[in-house]
């Protein structure tokens, strides 16, 4: 198998760092990323995708809003699918769950399986919509961890999920198989470095997807995942997560690009010999036209426009005064 050939990009910064979703799409295009996930934003904004299909031609993801444990956020996540299922988006990712992780912890048997079986009936609800679900593991924020940093997690999900689908939803354990599967970020694992032997170990070819971050110091865990991924017989999406300035993802990327080759063509992972890219890529400057502005530099051409009128008008009474 001609592995590891379905590579892209992951955006996570904002606007002011990385701009719209239609500069993220242009850059990926540019750097012909056959995938490319975004962030689907609480208040739904940016979700054009008429004008991102026509910018980039690769797959889109995205990374949906997480659902929360007593799904009072269902009905709105549920709208978003029925926007990307309507042009034709097929995969989306989710947190597992904003359950905090001491509260499940010290839940009786019977409280854990309740939140289990309510998180597991809400992710087949949104998958029933026709979307294909990777869930993925959750990181500490604020010192505070949640249910989906654990491998077993994900893995109990996995499997109410499937069997919910099959159970309510007619779908036939193929279906079910092929519509959830695991995001594993890596990055997520970097305070149990070797923990991820564990997660294939335990969800196989459950593992639909990965991501990394850092790649210039996360070389030796990167190429443990990617070699996990061939003795399991996996070819996963894998997907560079990036937060920085949309100027600096060519470099991220091509150094992303340079290991993933190494790996293909059975060469040990290091960066020992890689060249950075230095000098500025004058090609790949944006278009921040009138027709391609966000609000905001909308609202700055307006204002001077009006202040240049303000200023005429000024002008003019004066003028007739005197």
């Amino acid at each position: 198998m001609d592995y590891f050939k379905n590579i892209g990009i992951s955006y996570t910064g904002d606007y002011i760092i990385q701009g719209s979703n239609i500069d993220k799409c242009m850059k990926s295009e540019k750097l012909s990323a056959k995938y490319t996930e975004l962030v689907v934003r609480k208040d739904g904004k940016e979700l054009d995708l008429e004008s991102l299909n026509k910018i980039y031609h690769g797959t889109l993801l995205f990374h949906l809003p997480t659902l929360r444990y007593d799904l009072t956020n269902l009905k709105q996540i549920t709208n978003f699918i029925y926007i990307l299922v309507k042009y034709g988006v097929k995969y989306a990712v989710i947190d597992l769950s904003n359950l905090p992780l001491d509260v499940y912890d010290w839940s009786t048997m019977e409280e854990q399986q309740d939140y289990i079986k309510t998180i597991s009936n809400g992710l087949a609800q949104l998958i029933s919509n026709g979307i294909t679900l990777y869930i993925e593991n959750v990181k500490d924020e604020n010192n505070v961890s949640y249910f989906g940093k654990r491998v077993e997690n994900l893995s109990d999900v996995l499997m109410y999920t499937k069997n919910t689908l099959i159970r309510n939803y007619d779908y036939s354990r193929e279906k079910a198989d092929e519509s959830i599967g695991v995001s594993l970020n890596i990055t997520k694992l970097y305070e149990n470095i070797n923990e991820y032997t564990k997660w294939f170990n335990i969800l196989g070819n459950n593992l639909k997807l990965l991501k990394v971050t850092d790649v210039d110091n996360a070389v030796s865990i990167f190429d443990g995942v990617l070699s996990k991924s061939i003795e399991n017989n996996i070819d996963p999406i894998v997907l560079l997560q990036t937060d920085k300035e949309i100027e600096e993802v060519k470099k991220k990327y091509r150094k992303f690009e340079y290991l993933i080759n190494q790996k293909r063509n059975n060469q040990l992972m290091s960066l020992d010999n890689y060249t950075e890219i230095n000098e500025k890529d004058t090609e790949e400057e944006y278009d921040f036209s009138t027709s391609n502005q966000s609000g905001y530099s909308s609202i700055v051409i307006i204002s001077m426009i009006v202040i240049t009128i303000i200023i005429a008008i000024i002008m003019l009474y004066f003028k007739f005064r005197d």
